[in-house]
């Protein structure tokens, strides 16, 4: 399977400066263009095809150029490249009897931009009468015109995706060697233009671009794109989008990626699946085993990667929330105070941790944010995930000087005990092996806030799973099965999909 090449990252190692030095040293190559030629035949950087990357090597030269780490020969003398693409004289006609239904449109096709004709109404199209204009594009890049026998009605193109965005990663759970390995495999629905008004017009025709924007990659660069990406406008719904099964994961942060773009701009970002197998083909996310008691070295990382960074407003509250979960780990179901190797400090501090005012963010939701991260990243590589649902009681009769408890329980002498209820969420594979708590709530009674029935935080919880199950996890199937109207002692959820 073809990967990106790291070509930057190959010259900037060190075991590569010696040999890069020695051939930009080479007096024979009079011209830029020879040198770079040479240094990708010694490094063998090549594309899909077995075509050298000249232009991807011409650029990471110049980066390491302005760094001093390489001496390139002098560029010629060439006038200056205009940085406005090549448009017609005049705009592309209007269509003439456009219908008001795409099933009435006479000869729809979608076609290819393939030479330099259709390129020129591809690029006046797009900057006469899409908001954003035309631009040059990076990367492979795909485009296509709507025809028909009323002229033409649209274009579509597709282009390399973005380097780096945020709720992308989240949402693919790759990690950075993995994303610098397969960034070529996301594509960007950079352009897309419908003119007139046509109804079922802009998803049929994304519809069926879709279906063949992977072979026509393939034709031309030699591999397939796994995910397509696009953003769209705060002020647009997206609608045409939504009809073509893309799914909304997200806003950007505003930062323009093209010069000459409106800065400071969020937009919906909307993610499409090509290939519905994309994550066992790049062999992302496999389920460890974790041992029960790790070494201490292994334990930290463990307590870093399950609760480090959690959204408690404070960094040193984060860092004592690790200490706190690694000094439990050592007294599994005793109190923190018992292990004569915590010192009087650390104890006072997970102390201190754990009687923080209401105002505060140190709540379940934030303490388990991170956990339930890993735990939908560790979700994402199954077929079948069980998601066990149980409710249970926290029995805080004997601490007098907690606030906010309330009744849960009263034995023959109405003796009453006070505590909290607990609704948690486990997920296992099909086969019993625990993959973290995805959900874990408490109900305090408060003057503005009533208790919750007992039936809704049974539904808080299936709704919890829903929305992890279709915007975390991209499962195809969500099953309930309990007993709505009796009272089971657990409630199991079954998430079925065919990713793998």
């Amino acid at each position: 399977m073809f990967v990106q090449s790291q070509i930057l990252r190959t010259l900037g190692r060190p075991s590569s400066q010696l040999r890069l030095r020695q051939l930009s040293g080479d007096s024979s190559f009079k011209h830029r263009s020879d040198l770079v030629q040479a240094v990708c035949e010694a490094f063998q950087f090549r594309d899909a095809r077995g075509a050298l990357q000249t232009p991807n090597c011409r650029h990471a030269l110049s980066k390491l150029a302005s760094r001093c780490l390489v001496k390139l020969p002098d560029l010629q003398r060439l006038p200056p490249r205009s940085g406005h693409v090549c448009t017609l004289p005049s705009p592309v006609p209007q269509p003439v009897g456009q219908p008001d239904h795409v099933t009435d449109v006479v000869g729809l096709s979608i076609d290819v931009v393939t030479d330099k004709a259709q390129r020129l109404v591809w690029n006046t199209l797009l900057a006469h009468e899409h908001p954003r204009g035309a631009k040059r594009f990076i990367g492979a890049q795909v485009h296509y015109l709507v025809n028909s026998a009323h002229g033409y009605l649209g274009g579509v193109g597709f282009s390399a995706g973005c380097l780096r965005l945020a709720p992308r990663e989240a949402w693919m759970g790759w990690s950075e060697v993995e994303r610098q390995r397969h960034l070529l495999r996301v594509c960007g629905l950079s352009r897309f233009l419908i003119r007139g008004r046509c109804r079922n017009l802009a998803s049929h025709v994304l519809g069926q671009v879709l279906r063949r924007v992977a072979a026509d990659f393939e034709a031309r660069y030699a591999y397939r794109p796994w995910v397509v990406e696009t953003f769209v406008d705060p002020e647009r719904s997206g609608s045409c989008f939504k009809a073509a099964n893309f799914i909304c994961i997200g806003q950007t942060s505003g930062q323009a990626r093209h010069t000459g773009d409106v800065p400071n701009t969020p937009k919906a970002i909307f993610v499409y699946e090509l290939d519905p197998a994309w994550r066992t083909r790049m062999r992302t996310h496999t389920v460890g085993t974790l041992p029960v008691r790790a070494p201490q070295a292994q334990l930290q990382d463990w307590v870093s990667l399950e609760f480090g960074g959690a959204p408690l407003r404070d960094r040193r509250l984060s860092k004592r929330l690790e200490t706190t979960a690694a000094m439990l780990n050592d007294v599994l179901g005793h109190g923190i105070a018992r292990h004569t190797d915590h010192e009087v400090a650390e104890v006072r501090g997970c102390y201190r941790l754990l009687s923080q005012g209401p105002e505060s963010q140190v709540t379940c939701e934030n303490i388990l944010a991170p956990h339930r991260a890993q735990t939908l990243a560790r979700m994402r590589s199954q077929k079948v995930v069980l998601c066990i649902q149980d409710g249970s009681t926290l029995n805080y009769d004997t601490k007098l000087a907690c606030e906010g408890l309330q009744v849960i329980g009263s034995n023959q002498t109405t003796t009453k005990t006070r505590g909290l209820p607990l609704q948690v969420t486990l997920s296992t594979t099909a086969y019993g092996l625990p993959l973290g708590v995805l959900r874990c709530s408490t109900d305090t009674p408060s003057r503005t806030k009533p208790l919750k029935p007992k039936m809704q935080k049974w539904l808080d919880g299936y709704e919890d799973m829903c929305q992890a199950a279709h915007l975390e996890i991209r499962h195809d199937r969500v099953t309930m099965r309990s007993k709505i109207k009796g009272r089971p002692p657990l409630s199991l959820f079954s998430i079925c999909t065919t990713c793998a």
